[in-house]
């Protein structure tokens, strides 16, 4: 459940990693909304929390603005350089999905006191109310796909991983399809019966409301990051650490055309975050001078 904080918190990230950079610069401008709308979905916030909300929100996203996205185009520029070659050299790619890892640790990082200050702020109600909207959802999302046949969840999971690269290389070709059906037979094993998930879900929420019990106790991040028993935790390192082996092996077979559609979306990208950061600093330079001009004659 740390997820949904970093989900409402951290909106900022999500631009990055979602891979389509459509709107971007009007979508960061109003990210304020867009986490008070993901977290009204889960918690019913009072006006005086929606106020301390976007006033953390919007120093949060000040300091990603003026500090963050230099970085990210720095980096964007750097991987676009990498899809020159071919194949993709693979510790390229490492170097990248490690970088993603760092910057979402900072991010995160930053918003921990935020997030503290929120949670110590939430009434019993609220948390009552966040657990029986959690259930409720959980409970509605399980039944649409109680009934889904193993062929069925291939098919929207193959579905689901097409439709994510190809916003970055446009078509994929037979070799990426080949390693898409390959990272399925993969995944197989490990996925758990609908049952188990409906199961593990509703225990995460459980976790969740008891750690927020102890909101207003010393150590809560560390009690939201330690959320979720070591057996939970080996098999999420585990899918990761095969999710991202799959991309790295996807994104090496691109050909010539799709290497320079990737390279072309990345430099997009990272001319976008060059002109939000840029923004911010000529806000920043034009304050003092309207500060100035506020200021009565002597």
């Amino acid at each position: 459940m740390t997820r949904l904080l970093r989900l409402s918190l951290l909106a900022v990230l999500l631009l990055t990693l979602a891979g389509c950079n459509t709107g971007l610069k009007l979508a960061y401008q109003n990210l304020d909304r867009l986490a008070l709308w993901t977290l009204g979905d889960y918690l019913s916030l009072d006006k005086a929390q929606k106020t301390a909300f976007r006033r953390e929100f919007g120093s949060l996203q000040a300091w990603h603005r003026s500090t963050q996205l230099p970085l990210y185009s720095a980096d964007l520029r750097s991987l676009a350089t990498a899809f020159e070659q071919d194949p993709v050299p693979r510790d390229a790619l490492e170097r990248a999905m490690s970088q993603i890892e760092a910057h979402a640790t900072r991010v995160w990082e930053q918003a921990q006191p935020a997030t503290v200050s929120l949670l110590a702020s939430l009434r019993d109600e609220q948390i009552e109310a966040f657990g029986k909207r959690s259930r409720e959802r959980i409970n509605d999302d399980e039944a649409e796909r109680a009934d889904e046949k193993l062929a069925d969840r291939r098919k929207r999971w193959l579905r689901e991983q097409r439709e994510n690269l190809e916003r970055w290389t446009g078509r994929l070709n037979d070799r990426q399809k080949q390693l898409l059906d390959a990272g399925w037979q993969r995944r197989q094993p490990s996925l758990l019966s609908p049952e188990q998930r409906k199961a593990q879900r509703l225990a995460d929420v459980d976790e969740f409301a008891t750690v927020l019990a102890s909101r207003h106790e010393p150590g809560l991040i560390d009690r939201l990051s330690a959320n979720g028993d070591q057996r939970e935790q080996a098999r999420s390192t585990r899918d990761s650490a095969r999710d991202r082996s799959l991309l790295i092996e996807l994104l090496q077979a691109c050909d010539a055309r799709q290497r320079q559609h990737v390279r072309e979306r990345l430099l997009e990208l990272a001319d976008d975050f060059d002109a939000l950061a840029q923004s911010a600093q000529s806000t920043k330079s034009a304050k003092p001078a309207a500060a100035s001009i506020a200021q009565p004659a002597a």
